[in-house]
């Protein structure tokens, strides 16, 4: 994935009618497969009727899907996707939904028909970019708190989550392109370092470091 990338800012849906047939297309925003479940098995319900429930989603370069539900292989997953990715998208999901009307549309018809469903949705919805982002957790033995609280309150990182138990325990976010210089940032002010003594093996004792991957 590149440091940045863009995706919808809401649900979108069109329709399309050829020889009959009903194609709904619902485009959305999702984050992970589990994301995408959540929006496809509702719809699904609530057109239950329906002939077809074809779909792809995209979530990173080499992390996508499609599916031709019933469609003959490679008429209605892929022309879909192929949209996510002429519209170069990423964390989205569509789906199209046929209602068959009685009239075969044969393979050409069938590819036409998903894509340019595919397409009027994506054409109707809002396209934003995003940073990608990667979250940072740092523990730390009680006794460390007040160097752990000044870095932070120095760097100004997007604070996540924040935990005391055993240890206390911080989860924040920072853009990706960004990780490694705030981490050498924050050895270099919770170990009191001078920078050309901090590399991104540098241990602090009573501060600990990991980067969710």
């Amino acid at each position: 994935m590149p440091d940045s990338f863009h995706t919808l800012k809401e649900t979108t849906q069109s329709e399309l009618r050829e020889k009959g047939s009903k194609f709904i297309g619902i485009a959305f925003p999702m984050r992970t497969v589990e994301e995408f479940e959540l929006q496809y098995d509702p719809i699904k319900k609530d057109h239950s009727k329906a002939n077809h429930h074809c779909y792809a989603w995209r979530l990173e370069e080499n992390l996508h899907r499609n599916n031709d539900d019933g469609e003959p292989s490679g008429t209605a997953g892929r022309p879909i996707q192929g949209q996510l990715e002429s519209f170069n998208l990423y964390q989205v999901g569509i789906i199209v939904i046929r209602y068959f009307g009685g009239t075969l549309l044969g393979t050409s018809g069938l590819i036409h028909a998903y894509r340019d469903t595919a397409r009027a949705a994506l054409d109707k919805a809002t396209i934003v970019e995003k940073i990608l982002e990667e979250i940072i957790e740092i523990s730390f033995e009680y006794h460390k708190m007040g160097d752990v609280m000044r870095s932070i309150d120095k760097l100004k990182p997007k604070l996540l989550s924040a935990k005391h138990e055993d240890l206390g325990y911080l989860e924040i976010s920072t853009p990706k392109k960004e990780t490694q210089s705030f981490i050498l940032k924050f050895k270099c002010l919770a170990g009191q370092f001078f920078p050309e003594e901090v590399n991104l093996n540098t241990s602090i004792e009573g501060i600990y470091i990991n980067v969710k991957s």
